[in-house]
């Protein structure tokens, strides 16, 4: 059976393939799939895997032999879920397969920021420690994590893994009601009451940033801006394909894993 991964360089070079590749002997990878060629490269396929790439109502309706759709993520906004139930194709994301991952660099972020690691680094390749009248350096301020209230707006997977780090730390957790609801729970805080005794604030944004917004502008040493690494271990990356796998086994055998169609 034809089988196609359209979008290998979002999960990065140094991962093993060999569990897919024994379910899918005739497995094509590619590290780029550009808009235009999807349609040729899917057409002939009963399994088709990606990360990112958008499979529409369109492209679904010339698969006849897809029988399965393979998602390296949670996210399932890519493809027309509608139009696969349609045809019968089965869609399976994974879950939980990073979470380790974003809470660790969350809190490397974060430990950087508060302890001043960049800065007393700076510090010490232009020689102001070694000019300094005894052997400390206090010329910015350190805080530890258990001083502060962290507060989280998402509490899915990743929220939860974030909060329980936050924890450990021995930080306050608090948690938003979903903005835009009326969800009243007594162990959640309106967004506004987050916003007001929180000192850090764990959010969804944008990304990637658009042009002016101000986390591009601003020019101080106490942030730190990254592009969409956070779940990007090799640990966690390799994590995904792994699931990828399990769930292709899965279909295989008749059982059900991941499905959301």
């Amino acid at each position: 059976m034809k089988a196609v991964f359209l979008d290998w360089a979002t999960m990065g070079p140094d991962l093993d393939t060999g569990q897919l590749r024994a379910l899918l002997p005739e497995l094509d990878v590619f590290d780029i799939t550009e808009d235009d060629e999807v349609a040729a490269r899917i057409q002939d396929a009963a399994f088709v895997l990606t990360n990112k790439i958008r499979l529409t109502d369109e492209l679904l309706n010339r698969c006849p032999e897809l029988r399965f759709i393979g998602l390296t993520a949670t996210g399932t906004d890519n493809v027309n879920l509608e139009t696969a139930a349609k045809h019968g194709v089965a869609v399976c994301n994974i879950r939980a397969y990073c979470t380790q991952s974003v809470a660790e660099h969350v809190f490397g972020c974060l430990l950087s920021l508060t302890h001043s690691l960049g800065r007393y680094a700076a510090d010490v390749r232009a020689g102001e420690w070694q000019k300094s009248d005894n052997f400390c350096l206090l010329t910015h301020p350190v805080r530890e994590l258990s001083a502060m209230t962290l507060g989280i707006v998402g509490y899915g997977e990743l929220g939860k893994g974030v909060a329980k780090t936050g924890a450990a730390f021995g930080m306050e957790v608090i948690i938003s009601i979903r903005p835009g609801t009326s969800e009243n729970r007594h162990d959640r805080v309106s967004f506004d009451e987050l916003l007001a005794r929180s000192d850090v604030i764990s959010l969804l944004p944008k990304e990637p940033p658009v042009r002016g917004d101000p986390l591009l502008d601003y020019e101080g040493d106490n942030l730190i801006v990254t592009p969409h690494i956070a779940w990007a271990t090799n640990e966690a990356r390799q994590a995904a394909v792994d699931e990828l796998a399990a769930n292709i086994a899965a279909f295989m055998d008749g059982r059900q894993r991941n499905r959301v169609v």
